[in-house]
């Protein structure tokens, strides 16, 4: 947040706010993966940040960014999409080939890892554990035709896992003011910036929206969407900086009310 240009108190609002005020507090001391993929998906993006920032492409900084983002793809599979979207951060960055390299292969290390554990786990590189469900309520959404449960999106279930009162809105209300960090961004061309942020919280927010239980279940809030949370306070830190106060009451406001909650 401060280096995106929010002074201290805002920065420390926007960071509590995520620690405190969205599902992020409950799923990190629940045995789900998603908090745990979150982290890792962002710290690979803040050791690429960080390099841009330094113009200091260092092989080893890169081979730890790609093990945390092949690792986060290995916690939780959607996050390929966010892993990929930042070898292309990296590229658009101006990272140069020959330390792209370090990144690659330490993501394929991971997907090594991955493989190795599906055959031994289910019998084949590919056969995932949706294959195998036995409790027939699953059985009816994964197969091996459709191993991921997948559908065609609907806008009931878009609008609903924003606003509803399941929704993303409700438990995280902060995340009001990610729209307008990002038309922020936009103004100063961050493109990459926006590009990341948009990848991040979009492949997400379109699995969920595909997916025929996208409640995940007796869950608190839509906790599919947790590992793209931290790219979408980007955007929430972006409203902050170098606005006037009325953006700091609403984060306050917002951030309260999503403790409360």
């Amino acid at each position: 947040s401060l280096r995106l240009g929010c002074q201290h108190w805002p920065a420390a609002m926007v960071a509590l706010s995520y620690g405190l005020a969205t599902p992020a507090v409950p799923y990190a001391t629940m045995f789900h993966g998603h908090q745990a993929a979150a982290c890792l998906g962002f710290a690979a993006f803040m050791l690429v940040s960080r390099s841009l920032d330094d113009r200091s492409w260092s092989s080893t900084r890169m081979f730890v960014a790609g093990t945390l983002a092949g690792w986060a793809v290995v916690t939780e599979y959607p996050m390929l999409f966010t892993s990929a979207g930042l070898l292309i951060y990296a590229i658009w960055s101006g990272c140069p080939w020959r330390r792209l390299l370090p990144f690659i292969v330490a993501a394929a290390i991971c997907a090594l890892f991955l493989v190795v554990y599906h055959t031994k786990a289910f019998g084949g590189p590919l056969q995932f554990g949706y294959f195998h469900e036995t409790e027939q309520q699953f059985r009816e959404i994964y197969s091996e035709k459709n191993p991921t449960g997948l559908t065609l999106p609907t806008l009931s279930r878009a609008a609903n896992i924003l606003v509803s009162g399941h929704g993303l809105i409700w438990y995280a209300p902060v995340v009001v003011l990610a729209p307008i960090g990002l038309w922020q961004l936009g103004i100063q061309s961050q493109w990459r910036l926006v590009f990341i942020i948009v990848l991040a919280f979009g492949s997400f927010f379109g699995v969920n929206a595909c997916h025929p239980t996208w409640t995940g279940g007796w869950a608190t809030g839509p906790r599919y969407l947790l590992a793209s949370l931290p790219f979408l306070m980007l955007a929430v830190a972006a409203a902050v900086a170098g606005r006037g106060q009325v953006m700091k009451y609403v984060l306050a406001t917002s951030g309260l009310l999503g403790l409360i909650v």
